[in-house]
């Protein structure tokens, strides 16, 4: 039987995997990738929803980062 996911379900696999590919990127470079970085590791169509994830992730208190400073975002949290 094919079973597909919802829309809650699918946000929560793609929040999952931007906050996987942060920690694999600082663990491999030392520093943190961009936001172009992560949209091309993590199969996201756009910047902009790129950083849709990443401010989902951020609203939670998983990373963080600082406003107009390159490569400034930090996990708050290990995965």
């Amino acid at each position: 039987m094919y079973y597909e996911k919802s829309q809650k379900e699918r946000i929560q696999d793609l929040e999952d995997k931007v906050l996987l590919e942060v920690e694999k990127y600082i663990k491999k470079h030392g520093y943190s990738p961009s936001v172009r970085d992560l949209k091309r590791l993590a199969s996201i169509p756009s910047t902009s929803t790129t950083l849709q994830y990443m401010k989902r992730l951020q609203n939670k208190g998983l990373i963080d980062w600082e406003p107009n400073k390159a490569r400034s975002l930090k996990l708050v949290v290990t995965v």
